[in-house]
């Protein structure tokens, strides 16, 4: 599968691509103090029910927005539900939408960065990406991006008879992550059988994608990253 890009569409996902620190700071007006920019976001919903967060507690973030401002250590979540990022500020809750942003690195619990750039850069602005959030499990000449999905989960006695007066189970979110292969404008959904994804990765990368193929487990992220490591080595 395969889309079009325009040449400055191309060029950010390149930057997205590669040094994702100093190198693509570059260029980015860094608001130290945000304060103008932050007063032009909308305020969240007095009550916000509901929502599916990838973390549900408060994370710490550098966000870069299209217009090339980097707001600085903010503190975040990632809403799923309505694509839209809170943000804590001055004792209230802001909401940033994911179509004003171009990436963000979070600073996770573990002391490990987390990389998410906006589909709309990857793959287009007339992709079904667009305005999602990718989180970059691999960069490099074959790169690896995992989508994180919310499901919601039907409490299962919602059909009983209510003449029963039992108490009715809550509703549950599970998270699912959708992986995307990339190379170039060659994309690869990781989907369905591994005989369909086997057919299209070699349709991509060749016979000799074959045998790397053979050996991944298809839910297993690691196992993920070593293919691509492994498709970019091949010629």
């Amino acid at each position: 599968m395969k889309y079009t890009r325009v040449i400055l569409l191309l060029v950010i996902s390149l930057n997205c691509f590669g040094q994702f620190n100093s190198e693509y700071q570059t260029g980015f007006n860094v608001r130290i103090n945000p304060h103008s920019v932050m007063t032009s976001f909308a305020p969240a919903p007095p009550a916000k029910v509901s929502s599916i967060y990838i973390y549900e507690e408060w994370t710490r973030a550098d966000v870069f927005l299209i217009d090339s401002t980097k707001l600085v250590d903010l503190s975040i979540k990632i809403d799923l539900k309505t694509n839209v990022i809170d943000i804590q500020y001055k004792n209230i809750v802001k909401i940033l939408p994911f179509s004003k942003v171009l990436a963000l690195v979070l600073k996770t619990g573990t002391g490990d960065n987390e990389e998410y750039i906006n589909g709309s850069f990857l793959f287009g602005s007339q992709s079904v990406y667009k305005d999602q959030l990718f989180r970059v499990e691999y960069k490099g000449k074959v790169n690896l991006f995992c989508k994180i999905q919310a499901t919601i989960i039907e409490s299962s006695n919602d059909s009983q008879n209510p003449m029963l007066n039992l108490p009715k189970d809550e509703n549950r979110v599970e998270l699912k992550k959708k992986y995307i292969i990339v190379r170039g404008e060659d994309i690869v959904e990781v989907e369905g059988s591994k005989s369909k994804f086997r057919d299209d990765l070699t349709h991509v990368f060749g016979a000799d994608a074959e045998p790397i193929v053979k050996k991944t487990n298809l839910k297993d992220e690691n196992d993920l990253i070593v293919l691509v490591k492994g498709l970019a080595s091949l010629n």
